[in-house]
């Protein structure tokens, strides 16, 4: 495997230990996360210095540039997710904000529960996270269905729809649910399984997302495994690509990448916390380039939400500062 390329995995491939320069490097990142303040002087100068060359990127490795800007008029902003015209829905503070393509403020509708994601459906429905379980919604913010919880512990943190399948992501319990219409569920994804040699989802910290790929697979992210995973419908493992690492082209930290988006052409758009950066791979997994550097956004963030635009636009959910960040590629202009 050549430097830049993330290995593509065939099967559930044998556990491998992480390299203890691996493991010095999640003690930086947590380390200069936690204890590291800007009137403090750190408590181990070499280690903060290393930390600090992680998050430098070199220009020529940034293929995009932030071309606006949208505040959300929102305490906690949970999650975004595009429009069919061109505009953006973002949830949280129990509200259901809607954005015009200019990023004006169109709509706010309340909810009667604490919304942790949302998603845009085929037909324009909306489906909402709402910690335990889904509500759906119409455009205008009206309810039309609320399905009950699958687990005491769940906590949904992202939803792909398709024409006849909702595939609901469950980082409380560690699983994929694909349900139809109804909420009724009709398989798992993710979940250990011995007799195929899969070990399941990890899971260190609540992040967990799912895109439906356009051949009709499931693709989940998997932050404890430093990778992205293609299963089947009906729960099957396939493949998977990512490492852990500290070049570039890795997921680096305990556990990432949180949150990625398909492009229109099948490239993935991926984001990570700890230090946040956005990047592009290609279909195959190769990474190509970065989106966002660290610098872009405020110090200790920890998460961030994607939505990828038909026209190759890439907005970039940055909760801490409550806006969101629209992205396109640096030689020219959206399609």
């Amino acid at each position: 495997m050549s430097e830049g390329k993330n290995a593509v995995i065939h099967g559930e491939p044998r556990r491998r230990f992480l390299s203890s320069a691996f493991l010095s490097l999640s003690s930086v990142v947590t380390g200069a996360l936690a204890g590291c303040t800007p009137n403090r002087p750190a408590p181990n100068a070499a280690l903060d210095t290393e930390y600090e060359s992680l998050r430098r990127v070199p220009p020529e490795r940034i293929g995009y540039r932030q071309v606006a800007q949208w505040f959300l008029r929102l305490q906690e902003p949970r999650g975004i997710a595009l429009a069919p015209d061109g505009g953006l829905y973002a949830v949280g503070d129990r509200l259901l904000v809607r954005l015009a393509p200019d990023g004006s403020l169109r709509e706010s509708y309340s909810l009667d529960a604490e919304p942790t994601c949302v998603t845009c459906a085929p037909d324009g429905l909306l489906y909402l996270g709402l910690t335990d379980r889904v509500g759906v919604y119409t455009p205008q913010g009206h309810r039309v269905a609320l399905w009950d919880p699958h687990a005491e512990r769940s906590l949904l943190t992202a939803i792909a729809v398709g024409d006849r399948e909702v595939y609901v992501a469950d980082a409380g319990s560690r699983v994929v649910l694909r349900c139809d219409l109804e909420g009724r569920v009709r398989s798992r994804i993710g979940a250990r399984d011995d007799t195929r040699g899969y070990s399941g989802l990890i899971l260190p910290s609540p992040h967990l997302d799912v895109v439906i790929a356009p051949d009709g697979q499931v693709l989940v992210s998997n932050p404890g495994q430093h990778r992205i995973e293609t299963h089947t419908p009906e729960g099957r493992f396939v493949s998977a690509w990512g490492r852990p690492g500290s070049s570039l082209d890795a997921f680096c930290g305990c556990c990432n990448p949180t949150d990625f988006a398909l492009l229109p052409d099948g490239r993935f758009v991926t984001c990570e916390k700890g230090i946040p950066r956005v990047k592009v791979y290609s279909a195959q997994g190769v990474f190509e380039s970065v989106v966002a550097p660290p610098e872009v956004f405020p110090s200790h963030t920890l998460g961030l939400d994607l939505a990828a635009g038909r026209d190759g636009s890439i907005s970039v959910l940055d909760a801490k500062s409550a806006c969101v960040r629209v992205f396109i590629p640096a030689g020219g202009r959206a399609a």
